[in-house]
């Protein structure tokens, strides 16, 4: 596809997605498919450290995976990809290890990430509970829970066209102040 085309083509994805037209089906948005693939990744007690400071904690915190997390991506004709993630089982803990403290949460939901022909991600579409920490006594702490959809518009600028998350600007704020 020509590069007058592939812009007239993300422009094309872009705008019908900004103004709420009816979604279009995957037959109508790519001419046909080339391939797909899946790949899972086990995640057995994977723990890493994040660093001290900003935006994290002012203290070290260690990060751990356990699950599965899966991932499909499928090439279009026209170029385009769509990768389709998705989790089995997953949890996502945080650790305070000076004193022990810890929160977790079971991670659940889709993300669905779509690229022009060029590799511009065009679309970011989150359905589920990608973070929601909770702590005994005091509920819902923070995380990023919902249905949010980021469009990339042809200038290169990000806007939400869909936004039903309960989530805060960083799960860190909260979550440094109970791991403390």
């Amino acid at each position: 596809m020509s590069r007058p085309m592939r812009h007239l083509a993300s422009v094309t994805i872009a705008v019908a997605t900004v103004c709420l037209l009816a979604p279009l089906t995957p037959a109508q948005a790519h001419p046909g498919k080339t391939g797909s693939e899946t790949v899972a990744t086990v995640f057995d007690h994977a723990t890493a450290t994040y660093p001290v400071g900003a935006p994290f904690c002012d203290f070290p915190i260690e990060r751990t995976y356990d699950g599965d997390f899966h991932a499909r991506t499928t090439t279009y004709t026209d170029g385009s990809v769509v990768v389709h993630e998705w989790v089995s089982g997953l949890t996502y803990t945080l650790t305070n290890p000076a004193n022990g403290r810890t929160l977790q949460s079971a991670l659940g939901g889709t993300e669905d990430l779509t690229y022009a022909p060029d590799g511009t991600l065009l679309t970011d579409e989150i359905k589920g509970n990608n973070i929601n920490f909770t702590a005994p006594g005091v509920g819902r702490l923070t995380g990023y829970v919902g249905h949010l959809r980021q469009v990339t518009l042809p200038d290169g600028t990000t806007t939400i066209d869909i936004s039903t998350h309960n989530e805060s600007d960083s799960i860190f704020t909260e979550a440094c102040a109970y791991l403390s």
